[in-house]
């Protein structure tokens, strides 16, 4: 195996949201001092609002537009591709032992791993013959959710 290597139009975006992202925590930590030079300098008017509503829209698109580059980006990788796609038939419902094994052949976050068994104590008690394994995160949730774009992935040339 290898490294999966970002390409250009992944990794430029990448750089743009990791940036974003350290001013955004930096922004929560100092926020105190942050309001009172606000409030020093004039900005808690409603022009001055504005101007910080303007600011912070800018933002979100350059931010918005760097996650659907970066998305594209790895659209176009045949590497990340490869990955999509033994990761969606591992988690299909007819998950073979093929595509379980195609999968170990990556390195990626555990939560996004098929569950092959979910012990539930309340529910085995209370109806033995379950037959269907209960997703028990709301991470698991909202990846089977967006599983229609990983699927759109998948379907590229």
């Amino acid at each position: 195996g290898h490294d999966y290597v970002p390409g250009y139009v992944e990794s430029i975006p990448d750089r743009f949201i990791h940036t974003i992202n350290v001013a955004i925590g930096l922004t929560y930590m100092t926020s105190p001092v942050i309001g009172v030079i606000l409030y020093k300098r004039g900005h808690y008017t409603q022009e001055g609002g504005l101007n910080i509503l303007k600011l912070a829209l800018s933002l979100a698109a350059v931010y918005a537009a760097a996650y659907i580059i970066r998305g594209l980006g790895r659209a176009i990788n045949a590497d990340y591709r490869a990955f999509v796609t033994a990761l969606v038939n591992a988690r299909s419902g007819n998950a073979t032992s093929h595509n379980k094994r195609e999968l170990l052949q990556y390195d990626f976050d555990f939560w996004a791993a098929p569950v092959d068994f979910v012990w539930n104590e309340g529910m085995a008690k209370k109806d033995k013959k379950r037959s269907q394994p209960v997703t028990s995160t709301r991470r698991a949730q909202t990846v089977d959710r967006s599983s229609v774009s990983a699927k759109y992935l998948v379907t590229l040339p």
